[in-house]
């Protein structure tokens, strides 16, 4: 659904803004680095819009999201020479992306941006699936082509998908599931990829809990910004509230989907609590 005329017109005033102030600022100070690539990764409805929308507040970091056709090519980031040049052109320390639909190129991405740094934030998966299936409806379709084997009429949603996990669909997929059952299971398979690819082994990946950003919004983004290298200041979150946490009853889903999920979520916790209180102090950007 589009965004209100309002709404688009103030977020193209708030950029034009933006990159004036940066524009005025680099006038009288020379960049200390290269612009850094940040990327928000996450399943759907876990929250990635929650950062983009804290970062771009701060006058350090300039935001695209899906919709920007700058960065984006059908909800598809463009390719990865094409956001290089976009990094190289912007007079900001940061820039951040949302690739929402890419998470599986999580590695590929750190890999080819050296300097580049990810966020992967995960959600609790009923409250997660709970949002999805109030949002998109029945989600079967999102699971019909990998358990048909046709991964290319998949997209994005077989992105990095192993044999296993293929196999898991074909084994679990069923045309009567419910739109909760579907969700869970894309859920399952998505927040996989933080662990197939490893990702909890790169000290340039920060693992956030959604559910940690929200009820102690102050300290956890202070923690985000750190890792980012840009000045947090506590006004970046005063419209951040917790009211989105457990907040609906979850009906049955089929046990094994639902201790998949329940598994993989103590997983991500346990990586988790590992490094949340052990995040090393980043070098950070002057503040404008």
């Amino acid at each position: 659904m589009p965004k209100p005329l309002s709404v688009r017109i103030k977020q193209k005033s708030q950029r034009i803004y933006k990159i004036t102030c940066r524009a005025f600022y680099n006038l009288g100070h020379r960049p200390a680095a290269p612009t850094r690539a940040v990327f928000v990764f996450g399943s759907h409805r876990s929250g990635t819009r929650l950062p983009m929308d804290v970062f771009s507040r701060s006058l350090d970091v300039m935001t695209y999201k899906e919709g920007n056709s700058r960065a984006f090519n059908r909800n598809l980031l463009k390719d990865k020479a094409d956001i290089a040049e976009l990094l190289r052109r912007s007079s900001f320390p940061v820039v951040a992306f949302k690739p929402s639909c890419e998470s599986y190129r999580a590695a590929e991405l750190l890999d080819y941006f050296p300097d580049g740094k990810a966020v992967w934030i995960f959600r609790y998966f009923k409250d997660a699936v709970n949002s999805a299936a109030r949002k998109w409806g029945h989600g079967r379709k999102n699971l019909r082509q990998i358990a048909a084997g046709n991964l290319a009429a998949a997209g994005w949603r077989a992105g990095g998908l192993t044999p296993d996990k293929i196999a898991l669909v074909q084994r679990l997929y069923d045309e009567e599931m419910s739109s909760h059952a579907a969700h869970a299971l894309m859920w399952y398979l998505q927040n996989h990829l933080f662990l197939d690819q490893k990702l909890f082994q790169r000290s340039a990946v920060l693992q956030v809990k959604y559910e940690d950003l929200v009820s102690r919004p102050q300290e956890q983004f202070r923690r985000v910004f750190d890792f980012i290298g840009i000045p947090f200041q506590d006004k970046y979150v005063d419209e951040v509230y917790d009211s989105s946490i457990r907040k609906e009853s979850f009906p049955p889903i089929p046990p094994e989907i639902e201790a998949l999920c329940e598994d993989l979520y103590q997983r991500l916790v346990a990586h988790y609590n590992r490094t949340a209180t052990t995040t090393p102090p980043r070098p950070r950007a002057v503040a404008l």
